[in-house]
């Protein structure tokens, strides 16, 4: 806490380096609250590298009580958006237009390149950089999960340099036409820093009392050449990092490069206290660490700081989850941690077997996350559902009183019945949960609820048969009706 009380109170230029779990978010917003409101028309600006990290500072400032820090003299947004907001749209010429846009995609920009077939890439699907800020641009064809197959033809055919060519000079000719990235705007700013350098600094320096840099181990070779051209103007820095978490290092995050820029600006304070993680994670992230990284094992400071548990590693493949989730419950039942308490995390992406068994048994605890939108499988919707209702009476109306719990781990047996039409929804027979085609959606009450999105053909013909019937014995009721009663005069 003395630590976290000094990174709030120091002055900036500021280094600032925390391990994960530091709370350096709440380090951020404490500062920002806690220097008052600004004097004239001089704020602070606070940006990042996401709107989730963003989006996170809006919901703290806003729970504290001081919503009114988030608006004009300050600034609170992403580093693309103060960087084309301030930096470059006011120094765009007259005659110029541009057209700032978040992906390449949005104009749907693409290459062709020629081989045994002709192969449509994404102009998206490369990342831009330049070795040295004045220096050419050069791309690079990122292997994804939706270009695979076309960067694999590619590289067989030895055409990976060639479309790499193409992409640049793709990206020059939009380039021409106004349209600019994130790339561009960082070229252009660099561009205006160095050409109206005394006017930028001295309305800088009017606008914003210090610039606080979240999730700096992001920054590329351009972001830090801006950084620098803002520090030598004065306006004062607070860098905030943790170079262990650089997660945009495919834009040309450069962790090392990045701690010789934070040393430049003076004073350095560390946060170790891990308020999240055991002794036993802090441990396996450092030893992971690289040996030029400058960093002691984190200190774990948190509730379950002395948790005796260690790591246990699975080796499994993405199809054989079964197996992991049996060893994880069977591991869980041995240190005693309640089922509430237990939590399977799925990687971005990630399904569980597409086809259910005959008979499943779900050893999962009561909270699933991860990729289980709606694309999902419906294995892993029944999984879902099966976790995170538990034990309920039933599925729709907690008033329901004829439902019978669902046991946790029950055994699934999908099936033909339609018990997803029964009118409350309620729990199946003890026995097993028996669902067709099931999907999860919400219920009223705001619990799940298991519902079916289609019939079998054999249902869908049923049904049609009755209906049929139905118009087939309702049209000659009513001419009878008509021919009975007759027209009027008649006898």
């Amino acid at each position: 806490m003395a630590l976290q009380r000094r990174a709030v109170d120091q002055p900036a230029p500021l280094y600032l380096q925390a391990c994960p779990g530091a709370g350096k978010t709440r380090v951020i917003v404490e500062r920002h609250i806690v220097g008052g409101r600004p004097s004239g028309r001089s704020g602070r600006a606070l940006v990042s590298f996401t709107n989730v990290a963003c989006d996170e500072i809006h919901q703290r400032c806003r729970a504290a009580g001081y919503p009114d820090l988030l608006a004009f003299p300050n600034f609170v947004g992403t580093i693309d958006t103060f960087i084309w907001r301030y930096l470059v749209r006011p120094f765009i010429p007259q005659d110029r237009h541009r057209h700032r846009i978040d992906s390449w995609d949005r104009i749907n920009a693409t290459i062709t390149v020629q081989g045994s077939r002709e192969y449509r890439i994404r102009l998206s699907d490369f990342q831009f950089h330049r070795n040295s800020p004045g220096g050419d641009c050069e791309a690079r064809l990122q292997r994804t999960t939706r270009n695979y197959a076309m960067f694999k033809a590619l590289e067989l055919e030895s055409l990976i340099r060639h479309a790499e060519e193409a992409a640049v000079e793709a990206r020059d000719n939009f380039g021409k036409q106004g349209y600019v990235t994130g790339h561009e705007i960082r070229i252009l700013a660099l561009h205006a820093l160095r050409s109206h350098g005394p006017t930028m600094a001295t309305m800088l320096r009017g606008r914003f009392d210090e610039l606080i840099v979240d999730e700096a181990q992001d920054c590329s070779n351009l972001d830090l050449a801006i950084l620098g051209q803002l520090r030598d103007a004065g306006l004062p820095l607070v860098f905030v990092c943790d170079p262990d978490q650089a997660i945009y290092e495919f834009r040309g995050a450069r962790p090392g490069e990045v701690r010789a820029f934070g040393a430049t600006l003076g004073t350095r304070i560390d946060l170790t206290g891990n308020w999240r993680s055991s002794s036993a994670v802090c441990g396996l992230a450092a030893s992971l660490r690289p040996a030029d990284s400058d960093r002691e094992v984190d200190d774990p400071i948190g509730t379950h700081h002395d948790e005796p548990a260690g790591i246990l590693l699975l080796r499994t493949k993405k199809t054989d989850v079964e197996r992991a989730l049996a060893i994880f419950t069977t591991y869980a039942d041995r240190m005693g941690i309640p089922i509430e308490s237990r939590l399977v995390l799925a990687h971005a992406g990630g399904k569980l077997p597409k086809r259910p068994h005959p008979q499943v048994v779900l050893p999962v605890p009561p909270t699933l996350c991860g990729s289980l939108g709606q694309h999902a499988s419906s294995q892993s919707r029944i999984t879902r559902a099966a976790s995170v209702n538990g034990p309920t009476r039933c599925w729709n109306e907690p008033s329901c009183v004829t439902g019978t719990p669902v046991p946790t781990g029950a055994a699934l047996r999908p099936s033909a019945t339609n018990w997803g039409s029964r009118r409350r929804h309620c729990a199946p027979p003890p026995h097993g949960l028996r669902l067709h085609y099931p999907t999860w959606t919400k219920g009223h009450s705001g619990t799940g609820v298991l519902r079916p999105t289609r019939h079998s053909s054999a249902t869908r013909r049923n049904r049609g048969s009755r209906e049929r019937a139905k118009r087939a014995s309702s049209a000659p009721l009513a001419k009878r009706g008509k021919a009975l009663l007759g027209r009027p005069g008649e006898s």
